[in-house]
């Protein structure tokens, strides 16, 4: 353990014995050996103060809130602690090597803090004394606070607060109340010297930050591989569905074109036998039409020998009918002209009428 996690244990081992002392509804330690409750009570400390789920800071808020509800005199001094611990853990958090001018003013800091404690305990609780919040601004915040010293005739009569501050934080520290301002310079020298070696220097700092940088870099560039190797992944399968699809066209458009030539020949072929049949229905227009003329000019000559029939006189009366009864010639009366009936020579004229028809 460093001595800076020492001091920063220390801090925080007051605020918890200090809520333990006062009445509170529920105490961290509750042991009445002293030797016992110290160890115990640090161990506390430094459960809060390595807590990840709970801030540490938060922890110890609520525990001076509740040490205080009765007697809040020691609030401003327990409050100053919680900075005071809040700066150093930052410290211990630090990831990067001090500059000079920080260094120089991280170690003023802890001189100026164990230089406080000093004056507090030389300082009775009815009076103030100005401590400096550790900071590394250029002028620091001050603050007035009650001293440590019990209004008594005793010698060396120190309240609760005193009393933990010498047994937990000087003590810690080898330090005391009469510790020399040269004993306390040494002390935060040594501190400070201690944790700048914990942390790393600035040609491993600059090779941290290159290392840092190098995997930055490859892990964007596996990024962006594992994008265009996604990317080409992707153009691959569109390339093949395109592929498919064409070659669905392709068979499709052979099909098409398949049923395009046997529909075309089955046109053609239509075509054939239309223009075919065409031709014949011409031909047979022809031959119904010589057969039509053949047929009118044959009813004209029969019309001609049947266009006046002869016919018989009607039986007259009289003398007249009697002759013509009896067959009379006189010249004077009609003459008998004999009745013409279709002959079988006509009949037959009309049978070697040419067929054309069936020609």
């Amino acid at each position: 353990m460093t001595r800076l996690e020492e001091l920063i244990y220390s801090l925080a081992t007051v605020i918890v014995r200090y809520h333990d002392a006062q009445r509170v509804p529920r105490k961290l330690v509750d042991e009445n050996d002293p030797t016992v409750l110290k160890e115990k009570s640090r161990e506390s400390a430094k459960k809060i103060i390595q807590n990840t789920e709970v801030n540490f800071d938060i922890r110890l808020k609520e525990l001076i809130v509740a040490c205080t509800a009765d007697y809040a005199d020691r609030k401003p001094f327990l409050s100053f602690l919680l900075h005071e611990i809040t700066f150093l853990k930052a410290q211990l958090d630090r990831k990067v090597p001090y500059s000079p001018e920080e260094l120089g003013l991280y170690r003023q800091q802890i001189i100026q803090l164990l230089l406080d404690f000093q004056q507090l305990l030389k300082v009775s609780k009815d009076k103030v004394f100005k401590v400096t919040h550790s900071s590394f601004t250029d002028e620091p915040l001050r603050i007035e606070l009650n001293g440590l010293m019990n209004n008594s005739w005793f010698e060396n009569s120190y309240c609760n607060s005193g009393l933990l501050i010498m047994d937990e934080v000087l003590d810690k520290c080898r330090l005391s109340i009469k510790s020399s301002p040269e004993a306390i310079k040494n002390y935060a020298y040594d501190l400070c010297e201690e944790h700048e070696k914990t942390l790393p220097n600035k040609e491993n700092l600059r090779l941290k930050e290159e290392l840092q940088q190098k995997e930055e870099t490859a892990e964007k560039e596996k990024a962006q591989r594992e994008k265009a190797e996604k990317e080409n992944l992707e153009l691959k399968e569109k390339l093949k569905e395109l592929e498919e699809t064409a070659e669905r066209e392709k068979t499709a458009r052979e099909k098409l074109e398949k049923e395009k030539s046997e529909i075309e020949a089955q046109l053609l072929e239509k075509d054939t036998k239309l223009q075919e049949a065409e031709e014949k229905n011409k031909t047979q227009q022809v031959i119904i039409n010589e057969l039509q003329n053949y047929k009118k000019s044959k009813e004209e000559e029969g019309g001609l020998i049947r266009r006046y029939p002869v016919m018989a006189p009607a039986y007259m009366t009289g003398l007249a009918g009697i002759l013509q009864q009896r067959g009379a010639t006189n010249a004077r009366f009609f003459p008998i002209v004999p009745q013409i009936t279709p002959s079988s020579s006509e009949n037959v004229v009309e049978d070697e009428t040419p067929s054309l028809i069936n020609e």
